[in-house]
């Protein structure tokens, strides 16, 4: 303490509260302790109260300035006129009048509402004793796009069907895609009377899938019997009920490191909306005009959106990484990573329209991926037998498990019983219960560098590949969990 100011400041952590303690020879009225409070920084909140209490009780600490705190925001909500599981789940069953399983799909007719965006309410700011903003918690805001079938109404934020069909949602962070697709049923087995069925849509079985069949659809398939000797092909999830034996099934489509581009693109968009209304308010103050953009772009990012240097780091590395890429070298023409990185570059922002435009961009970019990729797709069902499996996104084998087959996700893989033969790929994780045979089959486990995998028994003769590493089991272990240790070698770990 300065011995000259015969009074003591204890401010909090936070800077919203301070006391005093004045000494007993302390010779100043309360105005003058407000005045020296004054010149230590403190401009906001001061209680004439305080200093008049504290100069009536000396060498006890009053409370002598209070912030204002941030006013906390309300978050968007929706109206779904369906329930949610609906909308993102896959068809349930339900039972009849004769106690027999009966199975409806979700649709809507032309015209009809399916969802209301109802906008929330952004917080209002606070400040600290010594005057500096607080800006309250960001609020929860969701973006709707609408894909085919669906549009918006004139607010902008009703989602209105335009066809006749299942509706479906997808929640991707802040995003709400909504999407209605048409729908074939196929009421019975499909077997070589109809051997090749073919759909620009979803494709519901209520049957089983037979030998020397195949079903080839734009969106989902789901079986609700069994899939032997026959071929699936799916722009989207697959969902079969029972088993898939002597078959092949797939789901999406296979460039990974495209599909990669997608989520990173979303998370670019929503930081340079948000980073567009911010600067549009700041450019309205007199204390902000004078200054470039670049700078003040540059700042706000730093405090506010700190993570997008990273996303831009990570987008320029995936860039030189899809280079090389078949599918990247058709579109090359029409989205050149390089120049957009640029353009998603603050150095290079001159006015906020720049801002505004490289938004529209990357939109663009986002867009263009997913007619190229496709959407995250699934595969679940019971039992593998004998069978090529690929998704883009997870595989789910829920009951007795995989034997002598090929599995492979850019995602994770998850077998809930027995891995027997065959090789199991995944981009991240798997998850298995018993892998391998007392007998000793070779069955392969394999993930991306950065994956793991987790069993609760493995045989010998398993062999466990995490990125180029690779290690082969000379006898039985049991609940593990296999990553990479900091040698980059293949570690086992009990669990």
């Amino acid at each position: 303490m300065d011995q000259q100011k015969k009074w003591r400041l204890y401010v909090s952590e936070d800077r919203m509260e301070a006391q005093i303690s004045v000494d007993r020879d302390y010779e100043g009225d309360a105005e003058k302790l407000l005045d020296e409070l004054r010149k230590e920084g403190i401009n906001f909140g001061l209680l004439e109260s305080g200093a008049a209490e504290a100069l009536a009780n000396r060498e006890m600490n009053v409370l002598i300035a209070r912030g204002k705190p941030p006013v906390l925001g309300v978050d968007d909500e929706v109206d779904y006129s369906l329930p949610l599981e609906e909308l993102t789940g896959e068809i349930t069953p339900d039972v009849s009048k004769d106690l027999r399983l009966a199975y409806k799909v979700p649709s809507v007719q032309e015209g009809e509402v399916i969802a209301r965006l109802c906008p929330g309410r952004q917080g209002e700011p606070g400040q600290d004793i010594y005057g500096k903003k607080i800006a309250p918690p960001r609020i929860k805001q969701y973006r709707i796009v609408p894909l085919t079938g669906v549009r918006l109404d004139k607010d902008g934020l009703t989602v209105i069907s335009t066809a006749v069909g299942r509706p479906r949602l997808e929640i991707s962070g802040r995003q709400l895609r909504f999407q209605v697709s048409s729908v074939y049923t196929h009421n019975t087995d499909l077997t070589q009377e109809t051997a090749h069925l073919k759909f620009d849509g979803d494709v519901v079985i209520r049957g089983s899938v037979l030998e020397g069949t195949t079903v080839s659809a734009t969106g989902h398939v789901e079986v609700l019997g069994n899939v032997v000797g026959a071929e699936i092909t799916a722009g989207q999830s697959v969902k079969i009920n029972g088993n898939i034996i002597q078959s092949s099934v797939k789901a999406g489509y296979e460039d990974g490191q495209l599909a990669e581009l997608i989520p990173l693109f979303e998370d670019i968009i929503q930081v340079l909306t948000d980073l567009e209304k911010v600067l549009q308010q700041l450019s309205e103050q007199e204390q902000f005009k004078k200054l470039p953009l670049t700078a003040l772009a540059g700042k706000v990012i730093e405090l506010n959106f700190g993570d997008y240097p990273q996303l831009m780091q990570q987008l320029n590395g995936k860039a030189k990484s899809v280079a090389t890429t078949a599918a990247y070298k058709d579109i090359k023409d029409k989205l050149n990573l390089s120049e957009l990185a640029e353009d998603l570059n603050s150095q290079y922002w001159q006015a906020i329209t720049d801002i505004s435009a490289a938004a529209a961009k990357a939109s663009e970019a986002r867009t263009m991926l997913q007619s190229v990729t496709g959407a995250k797709a699934d595969v679940h069902c019971s039992y593998v037998l004998n069978s090529k499996i690929y998704a883009s996104g997870n595989i789910v084998v829920t009951r007795q498990g995989s034997i002598h087959s090929q599995l492979q996700a850019l995602g994770e893989i998850e077998v809930s019983g027995t891995i027997r033969g065959g090789t199991i790929t995944a981009g991240t994780i798997i998850k298995a219960g018993n892998v391998g045979s007392e007998a000793g089959a070779v069955t392969g486990l394999k993930v991306g560098r950065k994956g793991w995998i987790e069993v609760n028994t493995a045989f010998e003769n398993t062999v466990f590949i995490i990125g180029e590493s690779r290690h082969k089991l000379s006898d039985t272990i049991g609940r593990s969990r296999i990553i990479l240790d900091q040698d980059a070698l293949v570690s086992i770990r009990p669990r």
